[in-house]
């Protein structure tokens, strides 16, 4: 027992006999009560907070048993705060302010606390800070998603300051919170100041009336649109609106009908057929359908003189006259087309002078182009609303390139285009037909274009992934959208067919909001289904696991199992982990007290490397010699081991097996054991043995380079000569050089490669991504992809040369020997096997040219021939075809 658990069993008795009271605490004794923290080991922490617990149960209003139980579950569990809110409220009730203050902060320190929040703010509100009061109750709302009168409060109090910006802000939050509450009656006071304030922001105040219709009725929302009516003054385009929404609403309101009649005549009062076109279209007949009755009168009142029209056979064209019920109109290639009314109104499409087909008929190509490129969001309008209000990027590529623009400048402008999409409120997603872009008529909110973007994600996990950036991006918590989204996955969860991952990833990310770092209490559950109730209906929890594509539902998984499978757990998390390579599962074993298992782990792991070999190399990397020492592998049988493995690798390339998987495997075993000289420290440090073994296995490697092979041989000889023949040993001086010989000239070049990718192509390809990456997760983004992809190549490109130059060596003309076959030098051969002559020149993998016989001396032909002298024969095979040269003669190149 250590001296801090004695010490706090004396505190607590002294605490109880002195009868300490809250009127002898000062902010000091907790103070003091801290610095004691602050000496405590961690492995006492969980003993002291059990005896203050303990002491609790038989003297509830201990207030140093409160106070250090209390912090020290906040420091483990930051939301654990009852026995510090316990104290808030005994020092609440007799008033000692500065004390309650200082517990609260202490709470929100770990965490936002709304009943510590609470406190706080009616802490300033008794001692007079009226500021701090209201800072305190904006960081409460921002986490008690209910509370409703206090951000109206907070509203009255900016607006009270002058400060209308922040008063709208608070304002706009409290009637959708009163909304949510269903209190129409509160909602028509704010509108009322909504109209005030705002009145010239339309479209926000017809988005609101669309959220009373949707949560309210329809009735409610045509009281609301009277009043925005009586506001609107002499614009006839608002009041036309307003009236046609409230017709949407209530089609048989005689009285908004009459005053739309009243705004067309208003509106169109220069228009040489507007009774004529009233009286076609019924609107002045009640019994008539007034929706069609507008429809009818919008397309007739479009007819006038100067309209511009499509025919489908004579394309674009434009109203000359309409008199007598007959309509002259010029096309390009019939002018002076004469139709009856009524044939022009069924077989001419109307179009705006904005639409693209007119520009293109009237503007030049050349200034046209400009135009788009120059002024993106009258191109997506005009592009969009010329495709029936609704367009791809495919439908808008179609309508400009290349009648107007060229492939390269529109792969310039779509970046460009997708990020006003994304960012301008008046663009929106259409919620039906995938990657279809639409103009609105009153601007879109963030949150309700996300909602359009998570719907129209097909693959769940992208969706789990949407619905975090929402949060990470402070969209607002309290929105429709978001209610939206988190009802998508209530909806999964309360699926009939709990067997797969979708119900139980659905579970745990409904679960982590609520109770979660989120902490979103007002969120539901669809059902009071539990993990357990879950993870027992799993026909194959391996595989389930192994389909969630989220990082943090496989942790929240993994927790799961801990908790819910006491006998099984270590068994499940075994086989998880070569599904989720990370240390998470490992440290999961060592905080449960298990870590024999994750020594087992390591152990079977090098038993099993051909079964597993990514397992196997996730471990050697994670962990250090002495733990692998602790699993029973020593470092002998792990290095033995990683080169089993590498041999293995090889050969399955070499056989067509999982080509792509062994590569990744061989790259990095190379680089353990010989770029990190794993190998070189093992003879070094090993006998002739151990020497031995490693060189057998090296020697029998299929596709290990012969230059690591020489190389190898060579450090084995001069550390154990006596291990090989003398006929067997290595020369040094001719040794395959295992560095990378060059010219300065092709240095140079390489250097200039690098730099260019490095300070042009990788800026750029970043900038490029970094645009896409802005427009949100569109189905479509393929400049995304493709930045991506090109990123992806150019690092490794990158790589790969950075490599190379580190091992580049320059060699001059004078630097080469002649009297052998070598890097610079020309060869002319015999053929033996055809009796031909042949002449080769031997340089490095930069210079290599095979059509032009200068090969590289790292090549396999290369390879063979190197160090060999005229006179000698030279036989192998490379790739299953046989070679017999006579080596005639050897020069030095010039360069």
């Amino acid at each position: 027992m250590s001296d801090n658990v004695d010490k706090i069993r004396t505190m607590l008795t002294e605490e109880k006999w002195t009868r300490s009271t809250i009127a002898n605490y000062t902010i000091t004794s907790f103070q003091e009560l801290d610095e004691f923290l602050m000496t405590v080991d961690k492995d006492d922490e969980h003993e002291i907070k059990q005896i203050c617990d303990d002491h609790l149960a038989h003297t509830k209003n201990s207030i140093m048993a409160l106070y250090i139980s209390g912090v020290l579950s906040i420091a483990r569990h930051p939301l654990d705060d009852s026995s510090l809110l316990q104290l808030v409220e005994l020092f609440e009730e007799n008033k000692k302010w500065n004390i309650v203050e200082f517990l609260c902060q202490k709470i929100l320190t770990n965490n936002e606390s709304r009943y510590a929040l609470r406190a706080l703010a009616e802490c300033y509100a008794a001692t007079g800070k009226e500021n701090e009061k209201y800072s305190v109750w904006e960081r409460l709302v921002k986490v008690d998603y209910e509370e409703v009168d206090i951000v109206k409060a907070i509203a009255e109090w900016y607006e009270k300051n002058g400060d209308i910006e922040n008063a709208l802000f608070y304002y706009k939050r409290a009637i959708l919170r009163y909304l949510n509450a269903k209190d129409f009656s509160a909602i028509q006071t704010l509108w009322s100041k909504f109209l005030t304030l705002i009145g010239d922001d339309f479209g926000y105040l017809m988005g609101l009336v669309d959220r009373v219709a949707s949560k309210l009725g329809d009735d409610k929302a045509v009281v609301l649109l009277i009043d925005l009516y009586d506001t609107s003054g002499d614009d006839m385009e608002r009041k036309i609106t307003v009236l046609k929404r409230v017709l949407e609403f209530n089609p048989q309101d005689l009285k908004a009908r009459e005053a739309l009649v009243a705004c067309y005549q208003e509106k169109y009062k220069e228009h040489s057929r507007l009774t004529a076109c009233i009286e076609k279209s019924g609107l002045l007949q009640n019994y008539r359908d007034v929706h069609t009755a507008i429809d009818v009168f919008e397309k007739n009142i479009a007819f006038d003189k100067g309209t511009f029209v499509f025919h489908k056979s004579w394309g674009i064209g434009r109203i000359r006259e309409i008199a007598n019920e007959k309509v002259m109109i010029d096309f390009a290639t019939k002018r002076g087309h004469e139709m009856s009314m009524d044939m022009a109104f069924n077989s001419l499409q109307v179009l705006p002078k904005s639409h693209i087909w007119v520009l293109k008929s009237a503007v030049p190509k050349e200034k046209l182009a400009h135009k788009i490129k120059t002024d993106i969001p009258w191109a997506l309008r005009t592009l969009i609303s010329s495709n029936g209000d609704g367009a791809s990027f495919k439908a808008m590529k179609a309508e400009v390139v290349p009648s107007i623009l060229t492939q390269s400048e529109w792969t310039q402008w779509t970046p460009l285009a997708r990020k006003e999409l994304m960012s301008n409120p008046l663009f929106d997603i259409s919620s039906t037909e995938a990657d279809t872009y639409i103009v609105r008529t009153t601007p879109i909110s963030y949150e309700e274009k996300q909602l359009n973007i998570f719907k129209a994600e097909k693959n769940f996990y992208e969706k789990v992934r949407l619905l975090r950036e929402f949060i990470a991006s402070k969209g607002d918590l309290e929105s429709d959208s978001f209610i939206e989204m988190v009802r998508y996955f209530n909806d999964q969860m309360a699926s009939a067919d709990r067997s797969g991952d979708i119900v139980i990833s659905s579970y745990m990310l409904i679960n982590e909001l609520r109770n979660g770092k989120y902490h979103l209490s007002f969120i539901q559950p669809s059902t009071d289904v539990t993990f357990a109730d879950l993870y027992r209906n799993l026909p194959d929890k391996v595989a389930t696991f192994k389909a969630i594509k989220d990082s943090e539902l496989n942790k929240t998984f993994i927790d799961g199992v801990v908790d819910v499978d006491p006998e099984n757990w270590q068994t499940v998390l075994l086989k998880l982990f070569p599904h989720y390579l990370t240390s998470y599962i490992p440290e999961t074993f060592r905080e449960q007290g298990k870590s024999k298992v994750l020594l087992q782990l390591l152990k079977d792991s090098a038993d099993s490397y051909k079964e597993d070999p990514e397992t196997f190399l996730y471990l050697v990397r994670a962990y250090n010699q002495k733990q692998w020492d602790k699993a029973g592998v020593s470092y002998e049988k792990l290095l033995l081991t990683e080169l089993q493995l590498l041999d293995y690798a090889f050969r399955c390339i070499e056989n067509g097996k999982a080509v792509s998987e062994n590569r990744k495997y061989t790259k990095l075993l190379m680089t353990l054991l010989f770029d990190e000289k794993a190998v070189t420290k093992y003879i070094n440090a090993g006998d002739e043995a151990a020497a031995q073994k490693v060189y057998s296995l090296i020697e029998d490697m299929v596709g290990l380079d012969m230059g690591q092979k020489i190389e190898v041989k060579h450090q084995i000889i001069e550390k154990f000569p006596a291990l090989f023949k003398e006929e067997e040993r290595v020369d040094r001086n001719n040794l395959i050089p295992t560095g990378l010989l060059c010219t300065q000239a092709s240095l140079d070049a390489k250097k200039k490669e690098l730099d260019h990718i490095m300070n042009v192509e990788l800026p750029e390809v970043a900038k490029e991504i970094g645009t896409a990456r802005e427009m949100g997760d569109l189905r479509e983004n393929s400049e995304y992809k493709y930045g991506k992809e090109k990123q992806g190549l150019l690092n490794t490109q990158m790589r790969k040369l950075s490599e190379e130059l580190d091992r580049a060596q320059v060699i001059t003309p004078e630097m080469v020997d002649a009297s052998k076959i070598g890097f610079g030098t020309k060869v002319q051969l015999k053929n033996n096997l055809d009796d031909t002559e042949i002449t080769y020149r031997i340089m490095g993998p930069w210079e290599s040219n095979p059509s032009q016989n200068i090969i590289s001396f790292l090549a396999p032909l290369g390879t063979r021939l190197l160090n060999h002298v005229p006179g000698d024969t030279v036989k192998f095979t490379i790739n299953e075809q046989q070679y017999d040269f006579t080596v005639l003669s050897v020069e030095a190149l010039t360069w």
